[in-house]
């Protein structure tokens, strides 16, 4: 199994080099197609005053397609070099970012792109990236904006929690799978949770077995570290290059407001991030 198309939303050739490198990285699995899709942004009409000078709009709107297309003629430019691949541009306003780009993506077999956190326009980036995550019923792979070129799921870490979106995650991460040398079933819990955990976990490893891919189990779980940094951290002692994991397995809201493992993989996790939701 291998992915056919492989979408990566762009908004600036320099910025947006890792995912483009992933993307060419997981393209030749299978000779995959890759879009680079340069994002074009659009002044937001909710945002404009009333009575405001209209060419004031229309200057915003000139200068945003002047910086587009510097950035687009970069691209394409990069586009004819040894990694080659197809570019189109989409419009978008920032606050229908999440929206358009979940649409866009539901024609691809899976998304790569920049991890919103410490990224250039960090807000937009993660606006898109929850759009893909929740709105096109595939899934989003996040790569850090300091990854340098290097392969992608020949050491996976899989965050186990017998959830729905693991499991989601896990069908979707397939492809890589397929090609792992090393699998790793991470079980973050602690206390009477860890039984449960460990019965769920050895049940999946079965499932792997009898898919030809040999995993193991580990569990983790320390006292004052969250759930993300415990399975990143594990990750990172495992030498990893890929987490698989499910994404917002509690209300994005109450995410966003206390944390969790999904916003700390957005904002800070170091090494590829594969999610499904």
């Amino acid at each position: 199994m291998a992915f056919s198309d492989i979408l990566c939303p762009v908004l600036s050739l320099e910025a947006d080099e890792p995912a483009l490198a992933a993307a060419a990285s997981v393209a030749a699995f299978g000779d995959a197609r890759v879009t680079a899709l340069m994002i074009a942004l659009e002044p937001d009409p909710a945002h404009t005053i009333a009575g405001a000078a209209e060419e004031t709009g229309l200057v915003a709107q000139a200068r945003l397609r002047q910086a587009f297309e510097v950035e687009k003629r970069k691209l394409e430019a990069h586009a004819h070099g040894p990694r080659g691949f197809e570019v189109r541009e989409l419009g978008l306003s920032a606050r229908r970012a999440g929206e358009r780009l979940g649409a866009e993506a539901r024609q691809a077999d899976l998304t790569i792109m920049l991890r919103p956190g410490a990224a250039p326009m960090e807000d937009l980036r993660m606006a898109m990236a929850e759009g893909v995550l929740f709105g096109s019923g595939r899934p989003l792979l996040l790569i850090p904006p300091a990854w340098e070129a290097a392969a992608i799921g020949v050491n996976i870490v899989v965050g186990w929690n017998n959830s729905r979106e693991a499991a989601r995650a896990l069908a979707d991460a397939a492809p890589f799978l397929d090609r792992a040398a090393s699998v790793t079933v991470v079980c973050v819990s602690l206390g009477a949770a860890r039984t449960q955990a460990d019965a769920s976990a050895q049940a999946l490893v079965a499932h792997l077995s009898r898919r030809g891919k040999r995993a193991h189990v580990r569990h983790a779980g320390e006292f004052g570290f969250s759930d993300g940094a415990t399975l990143f951290g594990q990750a990172g002692a495992l030498g990893a290059d890929l987490v698989v994991m499910g994404g917002y397995g509690s209300p994005r809201v109450l995410e966003a407001i206390i944390g969790g493992v999904t916003r700390e993989a957005m904002k800070t996790a170091p090494i590829p991030v594969l999610m499904s939701h």
